[in-house]
């Protein structure tokens, strides 16, 4: 295994187990994914609405709906 291989990523294979349990219905392992992820996606939305939008809408709202979009999707099985 190298570096540059996503196995070897903890975080990656951490969030793929919790994304697998996910799917099979375990709400507490989305749970976990939003623990593990929600800052991060929080600062990515803050930057992408820029200054302008962010007067507008409230992060926390598109945060919140990116959220539930990617818990649909998970429903849906879309990863497979």
């Amino acid at each position: 295994m190298t570096s540059s291989d996503p196995s070897s990523d903890p975080l990656l294979r951490t969030s793929i187990h919790l994304i697998e349990c996910a799917r099979h219905g375990d709400e507490d392992a989305f749970a976990k994914l939003y623990d593990l992820h929600h800052a991060a996606v929080r600062k990515s939305i803050a930057c992408r609405l820029g200054v302008p939008l962010r007067a507008l809408v409230e992060v926390e709202d598109v945060l919140q709906e990116t959220f539930v979009a990617a818990w649909q999707y998970v429903e849906r099985g879309a990863f497979d």
